[in-house]
């Protein structure tokens, strides 16, 4: 498994995984305007898993991680301020993960 891709135009502000079970990015900076958080998962048990990707003061976005695939998920935040928060991953010991958040690059100058 690895890192979602990164969107054109926008860079990686904070990355984890792949790992197994809870797990974090730390603190993440975020913009103002659109930023995206990626997730895969997959559930290395018998039964597909739940997966909450939980910004504080945001909110959380929950996917089912199946067994034997990878699920891929891609949320989209626009955001009217920037901020700063943490981004924790909350899941069953037996999921693995690889996540990141995307913010907007810098233009070329």
């Amino acid at each position: 498994m690895t890192l979602p891709e990164v969107r054109k135009g926008y860079r990686t502000a904070a990355q984890a995984g792949p790992r197994l079970a809870n797990g974090g990015l730390g603190i993440v900076e975020f913009g103002k305007g659109v930023t995206w958080v990626g997730v895969y998962c997959r559930s290395e048990g018998r039964s597909p898993e739940k997966l909450s990707v939980v910004i504080d003061t945001i909110g959380e976005f929950t996917t089912v991680c199946p067994t034997g695939e990878v699920q891929h998920e891609l949320h989209q935040l626009n955001l009217t301020e920037p901020f700063d928060g943490q981004v924790r991953i909350e899941t069953a010991d037996d999921v693995r993960w690889a996540a990141n958040v995307q913010v907007s690059a810098p233009a070329d100058s």
